[in-house]
Parts: structure tokens; C-alpha cells; sequence
């Protein structure tokens, strides 16, 4: 009798953890973007392309280049509107003639993500060039 209640906890438990992995695995959308301009993501610059975003948890958003490899990951924070977006959108703030990434809402989905601010690391166009930087006193 003993066994028999243990194995059937064991699988109570077994079922219990294999329905919270594939409700996780649910909610982890994906969007597939075509950004036709130079742009920052989590603190890197990244050429006009074919790029796919993806929360894999909560507050947490990658950016996947063509081929899926993960290229750079930034933390969100949600955010609600009062209506569902009526297409997937992604916000951009235009400064000085660079797009930082800052939204991303979903379609028929009335919350979005919205990117921390990081500082972006650009690279100095003398340094791809081959030249040398020059020295400071």
C-alpha cells in the first residue's frame, strides 16, 4: 500500500513539472524582424538584418541573428496600454542618427516589453579600418 501511494506521488509530481515546462515553453514567443537600418540591442550596435526576438523568461529578451544564434540579450520591464496592439510593433528612439531599441509589443496582446536603457558600445570606424587609434596625453 505504502508503494503504491509513493509511486503515485512520483508521478502526480512527474506530470505536475512536465505541465509547468511545456507552459513555459508556451510562453515563449517569438518575432521575426526585418530592421532595414543600423541598430542598437542591449548595449551593441547590430547591422540592418533579418533578426528573431525571443523572451525565453520573464524580463529577459534575446536577439537572435539569422542563423538563431543568440547575439545579445537585455532586460525588460513589462508594460501595459489600454488597448492590444493591433500588429507587432517594435519602438525605436531616434538619437543623433542612431535607433535604440526601447518597445516590443506583440500583436492582439495589450502588454508589451519595454528595454532598460544601456549604455551602447560602438566601435570607432578608425579601428575597422586598420588604423591605429590615436594615443591620449
Amino acid at each position: 500500500m505504502r508503494r503504491q501511494i509513493i509511486r503515485t506521488l512520483t508521478l502526480f509530481i512527474l506530470v505536475a513539472f512536465g505541465l509547468a515546462v511545456s507552459t513555459s515553453a508556451q510562453s515563449t514567443g517569438t518575432i521575426k524582424v526585418n530592421i532595414p537600418f543600423e541598430f542598437a540591442f542591449g548595449g551593441h550596435l547590430f547591422p540592418a538584418g533579418e533578426y528573431v526576438l525571443v523572451q525565453p523568461e520573464q524580463h529577459t529578451l534575446q536577439l537572435r541573428d539569422a542563423n538563431g544564434r543568440t547575439t545579445a540579450q537585455a532586460f525588460t520591464q513589462g508594460i501595459e496600454s489600454s488597448a492590444a496592439a493591433p500588429a507587432t510593433t517594435l519602438k525605436f528612439n531616434v538619437s543623433e542618427g542612431q535607433h535604440d531599441l526601447v518597445e516590443v509589443w506583440r500583436e492582439q496582446d495589450s502588454s508589451g516589453q519595454r528595454l532598460y536603457p544601456v549604455k551602447t558600445q560602438k566601435t570607432a570606424k578608425h579601428l575597422s579600418t586598420g588604423a591605429s587609434e590615436p594615443s591620449q596625453p
